[in-house]
């Protein structure tokens, strides 16, 4: 049996600035400055950049892209102290050492502490190597920074190992979110496309009205433009995240258009201080980003700060932008943020309908919207006969305040509140809850009519598929399983239920056209079977199993991002170029 076990070391360790600079120490007056000595327009642009590099999609091995950000920021001899410092530890792979969660820490340090002057294109170029040797002792003093705020002693045992697990949630998530890549482009692109141009206006059809009276743009024409721009966050672009306001639409229909999205999108420096610091940013992290996409600079360069971001912009941006003129207009936004959770439904709903296509003259395998006794409802269910799939589908979003919230019971409440029994009045349960509630149902009724398809089933594999896709950090899937236990009744002799499982709707995503080459079915049994405390992740465990091997780009969220894209460039940036097609397969 494979071990789910994750070291914390794993998750937390990163090159430390000592390891290549020995003789610096590396605390916040040292890095404050180190930076009035930069120039702070070029140094924002050096961190989307370098951010860009490390964390953008399509790029080259990380290895490749770490070694080449060696050779062109450290001093010589660097190679051999890193190797050292990996071979001393006893690691098995090269840990970062320049990684998304550090280059967006020194974006928020140089916005407040470096040198403001006119713009510099040279300022990093091949003849100021002392600029770059201090840039990169900036970047790693923030590694020691980050490590702090996200970890802090979260991590350190108290001998009762439960109480660790719980403890590590937040941190996990953190550090998980902010040391890895993008997500799949072909994937969210496609999936915002679909959520706010069809399922959302079909749930909500005030939706577009809502949008457009926020935004001065319809949500073809913002997405449009959000797409394009992330033709510009490949990891191997010559663009990385940079680009010219004044090439963007040329004489296209689009030219009346952009400065509309710039006012709502974009920033300068100035304007970043107050959401990178301070009670705003103790709050809300990186919402100041999250908001405004693009920064504007001196010059016509402006530079997108964080791939990731970007494509939030794609997947979850327009429903928060509909959301606040809807709150404002008709103090209704709660209303919007449940159609949102039921379009979300239809979009996964409809590609397990792809997936699981009814054969003609036969029983469909896959039911939705499956209504059975207790006024319930199955979102979704995978009959196999002696085994049943039951899909909870859930589009819910977490605190940023919550994540790292230290106090008793902080993270978890925010999680069952989310997807479980809430501990305020009058709310109904939710996710693991509804799962348990369905099963039990099934169980108490096993000779009524609706529960007839469920007779001979004696394995269920309870599914909560959701729209967040940071669930799939580690311990999460234990911690909401044990909630789900805690709920869930003795099922009859000869019937079993498995631990709950967790599938996010990247994971979902990367399913639809893998399951041609194995069953469903056999993924989860084996993730059961290898995993039974659920500590770690079904991407997890997928990645690293006998499965990898046949798993598949997605050929219809590629089609559809494709095709979109392709638009995009051409009425946007219509000067595009690049050293390659815009790849969405990787």
């Amino acid at each position: 049996m494979r071990s789910p076990r994750i070291p914390a070391a794993d998750i937390a360790i990163f090159v430390p600035p000592e390891v290549v600079f020995p003789e610096m120490k590396a605390d916040e007056r040292t890095l404050v400055q180190l930076l009035s000595g930069l120039n702070r327009n070029e140094t924002i642009i050096a961190c989307c950049r370098a951010n860009t590099a490390v964390s953008g999609y399509a790029g080259p091995e990380p290895k490749e892209q770490q070694e080449r950000m060696i050779r062109d920021l450290l001093p010589a001899g660097s190679s051999v102290r890193i190797n050292a410092f990996i071979k001393e530890r006893g690691l098995g792979y090269p840990p970062p050492i320049f990684f998304r969660g550090q280059l967006l820490e020194l974006l928020r340090w140089t916005v407040r502490h470096a040198a403001d002057g006119p713009a510099d294109p040279k300022f990093y170029g091949d003849s100021n190597a002392r600029n770059r040797e201090t840039f990169a002792r900036a970047a790693l003093i923030c590694s020691k920074i980050w490590s702090h705020r996200i970890y802090a002693n979260r991590l350190q045992s108290s001998g009762a190992p439960e109480i660790d697990r719980l403890r590590a949630l937040g941190p996990f998530r953190k550090g998980i979110e902010e040391s890895g890549q993008a997500p799949n482009q072909a994937q969210t692109l496609a999936r915002g496309w679909l959520l706010f141009t069809k399922h959302m206006p079909e749930r909500y059809p005030d939706f577009p009205m809502l949008f457009q009276q926020a935004t001065k743009l319809t949500v073809e024409q913002y997405l449009i433009i959000t797409i394009g721009l992330t033709a510009f966050t490949k990891a191997d672009s010559p663009h990385l995240g940079m680009f010219s306001p004044s090439s963007m639409s040329g004489e296209s229909a689009y030219k009346d258009i952009v400065p509309n999205y710039l006012a709502l999108e974009s920033q300068n420096a100035e304007k970043l201080v107050d959401g990178l610091w301070g009670r705003r940013f103790e709050t809300s992290g990186y919402r100041a980003l999250r908001d405004r996409i693009i920064i504007t600079g001196r010059d016509d360069r402006a530079c997108i700060p964080d791939p990731t971001f970007l494509s939030e912009k794609v997947s979850v941006g327009p429903l928060f932008h509909a959301t606040a003129a809807a709150a404002r207009v008709t103090g209704k936004g709660n209303e919007i943020f449940g159609a949102f959770g039921l379009a979300f439904e239809d979009y996964a709903g409809a590609m397990l309908d792809r997936m699981y296509p009814a054969p003609p003259g036969l029983v469909a395998r896959l039911q939705r919207n499956v209504e059975i006794g207790g006024n319930l409802e199955i979102d979704a269910v995978l009959n196999n006969v002696t085994d049943a799939v039951l899909f909870e589908i859930k589009a819910a979003w977490l605190r940023e305040d919550a994540i790292l919230d230290d106090s008793q019971g902080g993270l978890t409440e925010s999680l069952n509140a989310l997807y479980g029994v809430s501990n305020k009045p009058r709310e109904r349960p939710k996710g693991v809850a509804q799962l348990a509630r369905i099963l039990n149902e099934i169980f108490a009724n096993a000779k009524a009519a609706w529960a007839q398809p469920f007779s001979e089933t004696r394995v269920f594999y309870p599914v909560l598929l959701v729209h967040d896709i940071n669930l799939s950090a580690p311990v999460f899937g234990h911690f909401l399983n044990n909630e789900f236990q805690k709920l869930l009744n003795r099922p009859p002799k000869g019937t079993r239920v498995v631990s709950l499982i967790v599938m996010t709707i990247d994971d979902l995503e990367k399913l639809e056209t893998s399951v041609n080459n194995f069953a469903l079915r056999d993924l989860l049994a084996a993730y059961d079977s290898g995993v039974p405390d659920r500590i770690e992740t079904l991407h997890n465990f997928t990645a690293h199993s006998a499965f990898a091997s046949n798993l598949v780009p997605n050929q219809s969220l590629i089609a559809t991002s494709k095709e979109v894209i392709g638009h995009a460039i051409k009425e946007v940036f219509p000067e595009f170029r690049d050293n390659d097609e815009v790849k969405l397969d990787r």
